[in-house]
């Protein structure tokens, strides 16, 4: 639809003729079905069908809610999430069947029971809502008179009767000029070499950085990260001397500057098909890291495609630090976010779920945690009133259970940034909420939380009311503070103990001794750890009975974790108590 139909118009003035070229543009759509491969394996097609659009206008493209017929009959329509906007001349594949993070330019559909486009005819339509009469793009292959001809023949988009021939299988059909689409069989070929998420004109050279997966899953501070980048050529001929560098671009303008950190350089001597750069990237602390990887040939002839980046989270910058489960009557249930780390942090994409398992996706757009801020997800946009960042998720909220249930924040990549699996025995009162000790405590162990103290039951946007400061610098364990009274006073009712060990990778055991050697409360049992970690404890033995005033030994037992190495160590605290 991007072509413009030239028709020669005559018309008699005064008796003569005169003859002009009139340029009739029924309707044009910025946005088009741009490339499809529907038979990709003879052994089977599921995750590997795909339907590229593309953005043919200078300008973005909102797309929320756009809908996307893709030939199957009995399978509903892919709706396109709200928030995702595609750039001007820019690619967005829709990946059916497959499971995967969305991403500016990818879309997957996810791996729920559906069926496989057919592979001797279909047809796909391009609708910007779910009424019929929105449809904007139609492509029928096989044969004529598939679903949604008639609608695209009224809309002017489509001729009936016209079809495009079938592609073997592992070829695709794609338009042969990227987004020029007059509505006609002529506008489409088929690719030998299809060219998902790129122009479907080959260039002589053209490398591009076709995927970015980094390793392990759970991202560690300190920990060596895998970083494979799948570089592909894309052109006719061979790339000679390819140069790949991976690299943080904290500015978010796809190229290297003199004040971000780079990572590898990779070189090559040739690129004929496809090859893999693998990079190791150590070091990173807790934060938010925009990681890319460029590639650059001095013979390439397009470039659009020489860029990718991974938005990494390293531990758990973002943490749960206050939770309302148990609101008084027609109030918000809510919890606060807090961003611990000394970086700015993009919460888009990112989900929270409860005991259920459902992600319930927090926002579509971009929404950014500065450094030391906090933020309140609610079930009622305007609760709690609080001075700082406010979202009712956009994907529904996760009711919370009254006597017991879990909340998990999970990353872009839908990896856990945090979790807290409470109960009642925790802390319970109509109108107040669980407040963490301290943001830097292990969150899911019930003596990192208490019932606030605030006069109004809550805290959110700004520091608990237990808050307990968390002073000792260790070398291997100490607390503070020391002494403290556990008498629920909201001054100094917990200690905090530090640790520190020489593996990034550990099991931690800390236990609690009177001054006769009885153990009173084990704390940590095979809790795998980092480098460092802080614990607190709450005064009180394994059956929550307040400890008796006087001295205790605490006892850090810990572990390499592939078992190569055991250490102890010991700290005395205080309790006290009013006399």
């Amino acid at each position: 639809m991007r072509i413009t139909n030239l028709h020669k118009v005559s018309v008699i003035l005064s008796g003569a003729l005169i003859v002009f070229t009139a340029s009739i543009t029924p309707s044009l759509a910025a946005v088009v079905v741009n490339e499809f491969c529907y038979y990709a394996d003879p052994r089977g097609d599921t995750g590997l069908e795909w339907i590229e659009l593309y953005n043919a206008d200078s300008t973005e493209q909102d797309l929320s809610g756009y809908d996307i017929y893709c030939g199957r009959a009995s399978t509903p329509h892919y709706i396109v999430p709200q928030g995702f906007v595609l750039a001007g001349k820019s690619f967005a594949v829709l990946h059916l069947r497959l499971a995967g993070v969305n991403t500016v330019s990818d879309l997957y559909e996810g791996t729920a029971p559906t069926s496989n486009m057919p592979n001797t005819k279909g047809s796909i339509a391009l609708f910007t809502n779910s009424n019929k009469d929105s449809i904007v793009d139609f492509v029928e292959y096989g044969d004529d008179s598939m679903t949604y001809e008639a609608t695209a023949a009224t809309a002017g988009i489509w001729t009936r009767g016209d079809f495009l021939d079938t592609a073997f299988c592992g070829n695709s059909l794609g338009l042969t000029y990227d987004g020029l689409d007059s509505n006609r069989k002529s506008d489409w070929r088929e690719l030998v070499r299809p060219t998902p998420g790129y122009t479907n004109q080959p260039y002589p050279v053209d490398i591009a950085v076709s995927g970015i997966s980094v390793s392990p899953d759970t991202l560690r501070p300190g920990r060596t990260i895998t970083l494979n980048a799948v570089i592909n050529n894309m052109g006719l001929d061979t790339a000679y001397l390819p140069v790949i560098e991976v690299f943080e671009d904290s500015d978010y303008d796809s190229v290297w500057d003199a004040g971000e950190k780079r990572h590898a350089t990779i070189s090559w001597d040739f690129l004929s098909d496809q090859r893999t750069a693998v990079a190791q990237i150590y070091g990173l602390e807790e934060g938010q890291y925009n990681l890319a990887v460029s590639v650059s040939c001095s013979s390439e002839n397009y470039t659009a495609n020489n860029f990718r980046s991974i938005l990494l989270t390293i531990g758990s910058p973002v943490v749960i630090n206050e939770i309302m489960y148990y609101p008084n009557s027609g109030l918000a249930e809510w919890v606060e976010l807090y961003n611990r780390s000394a970086g700015p942090v993009d919460i888009k994409g990112w989900s929270v779920e409860d005991n259920l398992g459902t992600p319930h996706l927090i926002t579509s757009f971009s929404r950014i945690m500065v450094p030391r801020s906090y933020l309140i997800l609610t079930s009622i946009d305007n609760q709690p009133l609080a001075e700082c960042l406010r979202i009712k998720p956009s994907g529904g909220w996760p009711s919370l259970n009254d006597y017991g249930d879990l909340v998990r924040l999970r990353d872009l990549r839908s990896c856990q940034e945090d979790m807290v699996q409470y109960t009642s025995d925790w802390g319970k009162s109509k109108g107040k909420t669980l407040e963490k000790i301290n943001p830097f405590l292990v969150s899911n162990v019930y003596s990192s939380w208490g019932l606030s103290k605030d006069p109004f039951g809550s805290t959110p946007g700004k520091r608990n009311s237990i808050y307990e400061e968390n002073l000792s610098v260790s070398t291997s364990i100490s607390v503070g503070p020391n002494p403290f009274s556990p008498d629920d006073d909201g001054l100094e009712d917990h200690t905090i103990l530090n640790y520190k060990l020489p593996w990034d990778d550990a099991v931690v055991n800390i236990s609690i001794y009177d001054r006769l050697g009885r153990r009173v409360r084990n704390l940590l049992n095979n809790y795998r750890s980092a480098k460092e970690g802080c614990y607190a404890w709450d005064g009180r033995d394994e059956a929550r009975r307040k400890c008796p005033m006087g001295i205790y030994i605490i006892l850090l037992e810990a572990g390499e974790y592939s078992g190569t190495g055991t250490i102890k160590a010991k700290a005395t605290v205080a309790v006290a108590g009013k006399l």
